[in-house]
């Protein structure tokens, strides 16, 4: 690419030496013509005026062909000649020097942190507040407001760096509003700055070449560009250079390119169908990235309501949690100071009212709530209040927040309108992003109706958007609301203003519609034409309208049949106590919590103490009452903890549920509890587990480091029961024990070590520590665990823990030692697997040094054959199938299964093995795991249907055909004579 000074002078100089050359030949187009150079200017005159007025004209005219043409070839000939000094030059400087200067212009464009249109920016790097997700260690994450019954357990939280460590591919899913961008462009910040800086800390765990890619702009690109192609034009037209290319083709060969793909919903652009297309042409590109740089990490971002599953199975999925107390403390201190009264009056606000801290849980309400209130000193009414105010906020007082004052007949009222019509015509028919020239001709009749010339257009689309921030631009042609939510609030009022509450009800119960009745519910002055409307309805097998209903009760709608809200509630306390499926009765549960009122504190507190629900059931009533509960409430909930007349699986829930919620006033007290040896052993297992989640947990976005100590003192104490010093031991991995504010905490490191050769402590706890130390990341280790290891006198169970340490550890001087000791029939088959599974965590599978041993093992019959059924899947078929001269005794159809998983073809071969019933249960698991997975049509949804009855597979099928259901849009409905029927 030619530099902007290059192409500066290179016309001016092609022109210069046209001119000479012109003059030349007119000089020489005179015979005889002699004259001195001074005299130059007046001989060309004279010989002018002999010619005569034509052939003046005629060698003029000439003359300027001749200049054109001697320009246009000598220009070219110097842009050659420079092109090929600046690829010289540009070949002479180093790759690494190229990225370094990306770097830098990376992390100056995502910087500033800019959270409402008229507030000032923050600092990205000091002031974003971290997010944490949720993955599910068995299956798919879940939304914590949507009908999501796939949820299997409540999953660990971490953040999405750990995530990262653990999991190369990622589906990150989130509501509208939960900060999804802005969580990225951090990240990307992180490995760019970390690279620069040569952080030496645990900032190094990710790549030092982030790419951030809005996969909109990509979805409205032309349809033969594939992601990679795109990706590439996308860093040229960024930083200027095409050097980059080969640079960035290797690294994505070798893992070392931090892929970021944000907004996978944002790609459903055009009508439905071809909304549809382009979402799987999109789809399809990210898969066949992945699967040919396999290292490369990936995070690619959702909406929930965008989400259809279709990524390759090595997508794992995560949910962005919502913040909690401590991190809507860090916002406003940001927001208006540390010594403003203000934020002070809103954070009492905030814990009073129970509908503020729902909001606030959002990054964009919180924003919204603390822009609303910095203008108002008060926050108006529920959430749909709360948008009506900011809009008029962003209306009215934008340039007024400037110290400009506007005047124009376009007012706020009008632009109120536009965006009202804009929303109910493009959400009607489902679109999320709207083509230019349709957005255009609506804008033009909203101005027409209001006596304003259509010629106003772009003036009006330009201040709703660049002024505003109210409608955007997500890519060339295509716009959209910023948030999926504002779409949602301009249709409901529009609905609400023309009293069409049908346009609505018939999307019941369509998650896309799902948003705009929420809002419609708060905002009618009688919703009781709604929620009638949406329970008349006849409802499916998940009871989708009256979770429904019970989500516009948290909106605290107006309601002039105030037993209609008694009948809600008491519908949905049924289903929590009676024989549903579990995903059924967890889900009613979290609709009662939204609900907030104290007639549902009390009945969750009944539940708690009676012992009235199973013990699944009951964990989930009781972290839903810690959640609604106050501080009376918490405190009773911490006495029950050592009565000893309540059932230890009760505590044991209680203790769970006051870990989540993340309270550090409670550390003291845990603490106690974990050495009262009169408390049962099972409760202070728990108490153990939840005092990780606390210390985990601090007001500064920091872990408790303050816990550790106390802590290390249980391990080897052999009064303490063995089984909780293996919780505090697990506890003190969560924590990061061995390391202290980002280092590696030697002294602990050394103490775990002591632990871990002490044969007199006991085997279990031996174990925890191992995994504890495997946690650390600290690679300096690795030779003394090898060392203990190598020891045949330690327990073998201890052995085994410590071969699957090292992998973790990340390091790779060890794998040679690893190898050796694969083959050795001395060691127990268990230490091996183990062994197996941290060669694969170094990357030894994959590396062609050590294929050449590991397939010679397989071949070797005098190896234990699960060993070797070990090495082979750790390896992949593929590579080793041709290389074995026997067959692997393993299960034929659980390697099937296990082999297909991603496979989509063998959707129609899954459930036919279903219908056998000899086959193994946990096969039969898999499988129905599997088909939520891939099955994308009616006759996969109709096959889980036939099984929903299956006293096996019950609670599994159903949530395998809600993710199906949804995915194809269909619903479920149980036929009154038995069986089931699709709609």
């Amino acid at each position: 690419m030619d530099s902007p000074r290059h192409s500066t002078y290179v016309p001016v100089v092609a022109l210069l030496l046209a001119l000479a050359f012109l003059s030349g030949l007119i000089v020489l187009a005179s015979p005889g013509l002699r004259i001195p150079e001074p005299a130059f200017i007046s001989t060309v005159s004279a010989r002018l005026q002999q010619m005569g007025y034509r052939q003046a004209v005629a060698t003029g005219v000439i003359g300027l062909l001749l200049l054109a043409l001697i320009g246009y070839f000598v220009r070219r000939v110097l842009r050659s000649w420079l092109a090929k000094r600046q690829k010289a030059r540009e070949a002479e400087i180093q790759p690494e020097t190229l990225v370094l200067a990306y770097r830098h212009k990376l992390m100056a464009q995502l910087s500033q942190l800019k959270v409402m249109d008229v507030a000032d920016s923050f600092d990205l790097e000091t002031s974003y507040i971290p997010l944490r997700v949720r993955v599910e260690e068995g299956g798919e994450a879940v939304s914590s407001s949507g009908y999501s019954p796939q949820v299997k357990g409540e999953g660990r939280v971490m953040s999405l760096r750990e995530a990262l460590a653990r999991f190369r591919h990622l589906a990150l899913l989130g509501e509208p509003g939960a900060g999804k961008t802005t969580l990225l462009r951090h990240l990307a910040f992180q490995a760019a700055a970390s690279a620069s800086r040569r952080e030496e800390t645990e900032e190094r765990d990710l790549p030092d070449f982030p790419v951030l890619i809005s996969l909109s702009h990509f979805a409205a690109a032309a349809s033969q560009t594939s992601l990679l192609d795109f990706i590439i034009r996308e860093i040229d037209a960024f930083y200027g250079s095409p050097a980059l290319r080969s640079y960035l083709e290797e690294r994505l060969e070798e893992g070392s390119v931090l892929l970021l793909l944000d907004g996978l919903d944002g790609t459903n652009i055009g009508h439905p169908q071809e909304a549809e297309a382009t979402y799987r042409r999109v789809v399809g590109q990210i898969n066949v990235l992945t699967a040919r740089y396999p290292r490369v990490p990936v995070v690619v971002t959702s909406r929930w309501a965008g989400w259809k599953g279709l990524l390759a199975s090595s997508f794992r999925t995560l949910e962005i949690l919502e913040l909690e107390e401590d991190d809507v403390q860090r916002f406003l201190v940001k927001w208006f100071g540390r010594n403003s009264e203000r934020a002070r009056e809103l954070q009492r606000i905030i814990s009073r009212d129970h509908w503020v801290r729902a909001l606030v849980a959002n990054p964009l309400l919180l924003s919204l709530v603390a822009f609303v209130f910095e203008q108002d000193g008060e926050l108006p009414e529920g959430r749909a209040g709360l948008y009506k105010r900011g809009t008029e906020l962003l209306l009215e007082k934008w340039e007024t927040h400037r110290g400009r004052k506007r005047v124009s007949r376009f007012t706020a009222e009008h632009q109120r309108e536009l965006l009202e019509e804009v929303a109910l015509h493009f959400h009607l028919r489902r679109l999320l992003c709207f083509p230019e020239d349709d957005l255009s001709g609506i804008t033009a009749g909203c101005l027409s109706a209001v006596g304003l010339p259509t010629d106003w257009v772009p003036n009006a689309l330009g201040r709703l958007g660049d002024q505003y921030g109210l409608l955007k631009e997500w890519a060339p042609g295509w716009y959209g609301f910023p948030h999926l939510t504002w779409q949602e609030y301009f249709a409901a009022v529009a609905i609400g203003k023309r009293g069409q509450l049908e346009l609505a009800l018939e999307g019941v119960p369509d998650p896309w519609w799902e948003g705009t009745i929420l809002f419609l519910a708060g905002m009618l002055d009688d919703a009781t034409p709604l929620l009638e409307g949406i329970m008349s309805r006849e409802d499916d097998i998940f009871r989708s309208n009256l979770m429904l209903a019970g989500r516009c009760l948290a909106n605290k709608p107006r309601l002039k049949r105030t037993e209609l809200r008694e009948s809600i509630i008491a519908q949905l306390q049924e289903l929590v106590e009676g024989k549903v499926h579990l995903p059924l009765r967890q889900q009613a549960i979290r609709v009662l919590a939204k609900i907030d009122d104290p007639s549902i504190t009390a009945y969750f507190q009944s539940l708690v103490t009676t012992g009235k629900v199973d013990s699944t059931v009951h964990r989930w009533v009781t972290a839903a009452l810690a959640s609604l509960g106050d501080e009376s409430t918490i405190t009773d909930l911490v006495a029950l903890l050592s009565d000893q007349e309540i059932d230890f699986a009760v505590r044991a829930n209680i203790a769970a549920a006051l870990g989540s919620l993340g309270n550090q006033s409670l550390i003291p007290q845990f603490l106690d509890l974990l050495s009262d040896e009169e408390v049962d052993y099972r409760v202070r297992m728990a108490v153990a587990e939840a005092l990780g989640v606390l210390g985990a947990r601090s007001e500064s976005g920091r872990k408790d480091e303050s816990v550790v100590p106390q802590l290390l003192r249980l391990l080897p104490n052999e009064k303490v029961d063995y089984r909780v010093r293996v919780r505090v031991a697990e506890a003190l991995s969560v924590l990061g024990a061995c390391s202290k504010r980002g280092r590696r905490d030697g002294a602990i490191t050394s103490k775990l070590l002591r632990l871990l050769r002490n044969e007199k402590v006991d085997y279990s706890v031996r174990m925890a520590v191992a995994e504890t130390l495997g946690a650390s990341g600290d690679a300096s280790i690795s030779n003394q665990l090898l060392a203990i290891l190598l020891k045949k006198k330690i327990d073998p169970d201890v052995r085994a823990s410590i071969a699957g340490a090292l992998g973790p550890l990340g390091d790779k001087s060890v794998i040679p030692q690893l190898l050796r000791l694969l083959p050795n029939e001395k060691i127990d088959p268990s230490i091996r697997w183990k062994i197996v599974d941290s060669l694969t965590v170094l990357g030894a599978m994959d590396d062609e040094a050590t294929a050449p041993e590991l397939l010679s093992l397989l071949s070797n019959e005098k190896v234990d054959s699960s060993v070797r059924v070990t090495v082979a899947e750790a390896m992949g078929e593929k590579t080793v199938t041709p290389h074995l001269p026997t067959p692997i005794p393993v299960g034929r159809e659980a390697a099937e299964v296990l082999r297909s998983l991603g496979d989509r073809s063998k959707v129609s071969q899954f459930l036919t093995l279903l219908s056998d019933r000899k086959l193994d249960r946990s096969v039969r698991l898999k499988i129905v795991e599997a088909l939520g997975d891939l099955g994308d049509d009616r006759s996969t949804a109709e096959g889980l249907a036939t099984l929903l009855d299956d006293e096996e597979l019950g609670p599994d099928v159903y949530r395998a055909l809600y993710r199906v259901s949804q995915r194809i849009g269909v619903r479920v409905f149980a036929r009154n004579g038995g069986g089931y029927e699709l709609r």
